[in-house]
């Protein structure tokens, strides 16, 4: 889970990891990542503030070694 500065985009967080792009900080900070759920488990539960996030996956593909977020597995939602 991802908090986006104000007015950053998915896109530019995308960018961010591109190869060849300098080492700059990515428009957001990490806010909270979630442990492998098995069914059956507890419900996790937690505060956020009010703004922008994008809910991203880094495990790697292991056909194309690509992060999941590359492949399109983020999703960008706002909480108010």
């Amino acid at each position: 889970m991802i908090r986006l500065n104000p007015g950053a985009s998915v896109e530019e967080f995308l960018d961010a990891f591109e190869p060849g792009t300098p080492p700059e900080t990515p428009p957001g900070q990490g806010r909270s990542g979630f442990p492998a759920l098995k069914s059956g488990g507890e419900d996790a539960t937690t505060n956020f503030a009010p703004g922008n996030y994008e809910l991203v996956c880094f495990v790697e593909d292991p056909n194309t070694d690509a992060p999941h977020f590359a492949l399109g597995m983020i999703h960008e939602f706002t909480f108010q």
